[in-house]
């Protein structure tokens, strides 16, 4: 179990970065204060934690209980959501029958179903193109929830998540077009997924860790040593920006860009 403690290290080469952290939260502007409870926290969020808060929260309901469920696991902390508009996709997972019977994972349904044609490409485009067959596939968006550890702009712990919903998507195959090779079956490129495109949503919203193998899990102020990030905040503590929280200035990125403060999804 991982203790929250303001013990710092021996004395290092790091000793700068951390003196400027400490003096930018003393120096945090009266009423411009974290919101946090008054009982200490005990231990920080985990990934193993957190993915069973996860798993524990009912679809219809998750949007509305997520902050409040991560309070009732890691008592001390207040969490704030905050969803990014980066939309985003995962390869296909299921193959769905004309009349809504799964039929399995996609890509073992595509092996086999290649083998019962002896990998004859046009002859399984002649058997699937009309068949009404679909696949599934989980879209999301990025969510931060985040909480207060302290006064300072860097004094706070930040889980990064992906908030997906399961939708029907698109044929199996593309009905007026031959494919060229079999890795086309694997990934279809036929399929629109703009926002504007109809689908019939299947299950969610879920949320799902994401980030690093670990979790998109980040907590500033309590690393055994002083990584790059950390120049970040001693920067930010130096700007024009220093008077309010760093997760305060959370915007929609443009596409193609990256959020500051995703580069501190770090294990």
């Amino acid at each position: 179990m991982t203790q929250i403690s303001q013990n710092r290290p021996p004395k290092s080469a790091d000793d700068d970065v951390r003196r400027s952290l400490d003096e930018k939260s003393a120096d945090f502007p009266p009423g411009r204060s974290p919101r946090m409870t008054e009982q200490k926290p005990v231990r920080l969020p985990d990934t193993a934690s957190v993915e069973t808060v996860l798993a524990g929260l009912e679809p219809h309901l998750a949007d509305v209980e997520l902050s409040a469920a991560l309070n009732k696991a890691f008592p001390g902390f207040v969490f704030t959501v905050a969803t990014i508009d980066d939309p985003y996709w995962c390869n296909p997972h299921d193959v769905v029958a004309a009349d809504g019977t799964r039929l399995g994972d996609h890509r073992a349904w595509v092996e086999h179903e290649l083998a019962e044609v002896g990998g004859d490409l046009n002859a399984f485009w002649n058997r699937h193109r009309q068949s009404g067959e679909k696949f599934a596939e989980w879209r999301g968006t990025t969510t931060f929830v985040f909480a207060p550890t302290g006064p300072g702009v860097a004094d706070f712990v930040q889980v990064s998540l992906g908030r997906e919903i399961e939708f029907l998507t698109g044929p199996v195959i593309e009905p007026d077009c031959r494919p060229r090779n079999v890795d086309d079956l694997f990934e279809p490129t036929w399929v629109l997924r703009g926002s504007a495109v109809e689908t019939q949503q299947l299950a969610g919203p879920v949320y799902r860790l994401r980030g690093r193998s670990g979790g998109g899990i980040a907590n500033p102020d309590w690393f055994d040593f002083v990584p790059r990030e950390s120049r970040f905040f001693v920067a930010s503590g130096r700007s024009s920006a220093a008077a309010d929280r760093i997760f305060a200035h959370r915007h929609p990125r443009p596409r193609g860009s990256r959020a500051c403060v995703t580069a501190l999804e770090l294990q």
